[in-house]
């Protein structure tokens, strides 16, 4: 298996919390390729699902903030609009945070950031 389909499968993975499923995005210490790549491998996922229908959980921690990262989350995140219900984050630096207003507002997305995967699961969960 070549390389990036193993980062991708690694990083891009449903879980079952409480019964419901949620999409994880595992970007964690992830370059700019590896993001690119893990946006190509869950898109498919997300564009599949009913619309409004999807929970994701991105953990960002370490992650490098740099533009062509933050213009593919961007890019990603307006084209998915119509398919999640509801985004969380975790892992974010300040930063991280401070750019992540900024996406927020560029894509008309709701994004709740959490310390924790659990309190993100938990939150993504309870969302009716």
């Amino acid at each position: 298996m070549p390389y990036w389909v193993q980062v991708a499968v690694e990083r891009v993975s449903f879980l079952v919390h409480k019964g419901r499923q949620v999409l994880l995005l595992d970007l964690t210490r992830a370059s700019v390729e590896e993001i690119a790549t893990v946006i190509s491998t869950a898109r498919p996922l997300i564009h599949g699902a009913a619309p409004g229908s999807v929970l994701t959980l991105t953990d960002i921690t370490e992650v490098a903030v740099r533009d062509a990262s933050t213009s593919h989350l961007v890019a990603f995140m307006k084209e998915n609009r119509p398919y999640v219900k509801a985004a969380a984050a975790t892992g974010a630096s300040d930063l991280a945070r401070a750019i992540l207003a900024s996406v927020r507002i560029l894509t008309g997305r709701q994004l709740n950031l959490f310390k924790t995967r659990q309190d993100a699961l938990d939150w993504l969960v309870s969302v009716p």
